[in-house]
């Protein structure tokens, strides 16, 4: 497939060389919900926070960020930390989470990461995750829905549905594609959620429209889709199988009431950093949607700020040319713009830092010049001594 046949050419070179480390590190990324014992924190962020310091150190080997990307990127936790100087209450550990976040953006879409093994590393994570959640399904705390090391059904579904859109690039194999694909749409299933289930729909819309059909048909197909999304009644869903949630949704409904109102008190500055959360009769919730969450905590600036960074990184790569696009990454980005509608925290989450990163450095990658073809006849292809004080160096 030409998808897979691009990573493995000269000049769309994965960036760094295969590194177990990294490929481990990534594999963490399911660990969502499993805390470092003694630091109260994810194991999957300690593992990011280790892989930054790899990439630190590692060799720059990849295409220059585009200069448009790398100032939002930065902007992000920048504009998070003035709005809430500006609203007399820093919460730093958030924007410490959030700075995380930018500079896995950064780390990957430099090259100094190899996406290869990025992608393997989030492939063996999913497996071991997916394999975790089914065995402890009985002891989920939600019943009959898995959460296992994800914590949250619906952030389980939101990371299985982009990460194995992340990873499959990465598999040459075809079994290895299927059987991945395979496992995680079993995955998703188990999660019940409902949105990563129509994000998981309309992502395999587009990697077949992508593949065979106009990219612009692809993104009237799928922008029409994402409007239903986004305008159907909560109450649908709540049918056949999913009729137990009536409850929940009716909760749920309102809970949005509230976000709205209060992304209403500062609306171009938002209420700074922790401040996406809703009281309802005593009890407090976190924002359902994670684009009002967004709002709520960086206001009308932050919100662009975010759209820019998504969506410029979505269409440069669909302006590639079709034998050079890569419709994976572009399905996880979807995939993210979709799970944001009504899945809480993902649009500053990790798997989405990685969907950027990855996304950026592919696109970037793709403008290197081919590379020039060894030279025959030549044993010392490396030296830049002259043919003849090479011939007397090998001779020697």
């Amino acid at each position: 497939m030409k998808q897979a046949s691009a990573l493995a050419e000269p000049r769309t070179a994965a960036g760094a060389p295969i590194a177990p480390f990294v490929v481990l590190m990534f594999s963490a990324m399911f660990l969502d919900a499993v805390n470092v014992p003694g630091l109260g924190v994810p194991a999957n962020s300690i593992a990011m926070g280790l892989v930054m310091l790899f990439a630190a150190f590692a060799p720059y080997r990849g295409p220059k960020l585009a200069l448009a990307l790398a100032p939002l990127v930065v902007a992000v936790p920048v504009w998070l930390f003035l709005t809430s100087l500006l609203n007399g209450d820093v919460d730093m550990r958030r924007i410490l989470n959030i700075s995380l976040f930018a500079a896995v953006i950064l780390a990957v879409a430099s090259g100094r990461l190899n996406r290869v093994a990025i992608g393997r590393g989030l492939a063996i994570g999913l497996v071991a995750g997916i394999v975790w959640g089914a065995i402890t399904l009985p002891q989920s705390s939600y019943i009959g829905r898995m959460t296992g090391p994800f914590g949250d059904p619906n952030a389980g579904g939101f990371l299985i549905a982009v990460c194995a859109a992340l990873a499959i690039p990465a598999l040459t194999k075809n079994w290895q594609r299927v059987g991945l694909i395979a496992v995680c749409l079993g995955g998703v299933y188990l999660t019940e959620s409902r949105t990563t289930m129509l994000a998981v729909a309309i992502m395999a819309v587009w990697v077949v429209l992508g593949r065979f059909g106009s990219r612009w048909l692809g993104m009237a197909t799928v922008g029409l889709l994402m409007w239903w999304v986004s305008t159907i009644p909560q109450d649908s869903f709540a049918t056949g199988a999913f009729a137990d949630r009536a409850g929940s949704d009716a909760l749920r409904a309102r809970i949005f009431a509230l976000e709205i109102v209060d992304v209403d008190r500062n609306p171009l500055i938002g209420n700074g950093a922790g401040t996406a959360r809703i009281n309802v009769d005593g009890l407090t919730f976190f924002y359902h949607s994670s684009y009002l969450a967004l709002r709520a905590e960086t206001g009308w600036v932050g919100f662009i700020i975010m759209a820019a960074l998504l969506g410029i990184a979505f269409l440069a790569l669909i302006r590639l040319p079709r034998g050079q696009r890569n419709v994976w990454y572009e399905a996880a980005l979807l995939g993210v713009a979709v799970c944001a509608l009504n899945l809480g925290e993902v649009l500053l989450t990790l798997p989405t830092a990685i969907a950027l990163g990855l996304a950026m450095q592919y696109e970037a990658a793709q403008k290197l010049p081919p590379a020039a073809p060894p030279r025959r006849g030549l044993r010392n292809r490396g030296s830049l001594a002259p043919p003849s004080r090479r011939k007397w160096r090998i001779a020697a």
